[in-house]
């Protein structure tokens, strides 16, 4: 502590000395930040096939699907609606050892509903993730609702799927 307030002349200049080396290394630090925030939040979208068509005579509205065997898909046939274009309905050929079907019923209001659909595959989390826009058009009172179904290639089994939907009325 200096009496008086001031400092002394030779302390100023060995202050001055560190600055730029200081400010220097500041910056490197936020660079080096900044690239590792990036790459936990990098997300590669997936190339998919679309199946809702056809998979259209199953519906659920209350579960998500994350099916990866022959056991499983057959299950599906307990959700097969009760229509008349359905009584037939057989599913349709899938390789599990090579693919992952995902499910996930969505609904939207309006007089035209359309739905897009993402896959992403965050690597840095271990995670796939369903996103499913739905773009509602026009005050009519109608609901409309669908399931959505995708095949991606197989998930790795430590993997956890997300999934996520997102109503857009212009």
């Amino acid at each position: 502590m200096y009496l008086g307030g001031t400092v002394p002349k030779a302390e100023k200049r060995e202050r001055k000395k560190y600055l730029p080396t200081t400010s220097i290394l500041g910056v490197i630090l936020a660079v080096i930040l900044v690239f590792y925030l990036i790459s936990q939040f990098r997300m590669e979208e997936m190339q998919f096939t679309d199946m809702t068509e056809e998979l259209s005579c199953v519906v659920d509205e209350h579960n998500e699907y994350v099916i990866n065997s022959e056991e499983e898909y057959a299950e599906l046939l307990n959700h097969k609606i009760s229509a008349p274009q359905c009584t037939n309905f057989q599913l349709p050929p899938i390789d599990f050892s090579q693919h992952t079907l995902l499910g996930k019923y969505a609904f939207g209001g309006g007089c035209s509903v359309k739905f897009e659909r993402k896959v992403y595959r965050d690597e840095a989390n271990k995670r796939i993730i369903f996103f499913i826009k739905v773009n509602e058009r026009g005050s009519c009172e109608m609901i409309v609702g669908r399931m959505n179904w995708v095949l991606i290639r197989k998930i790795p089994s430590d993997y956890r799927v997300i999934f996520k939907v997102e109503r857009r009325f212009p």
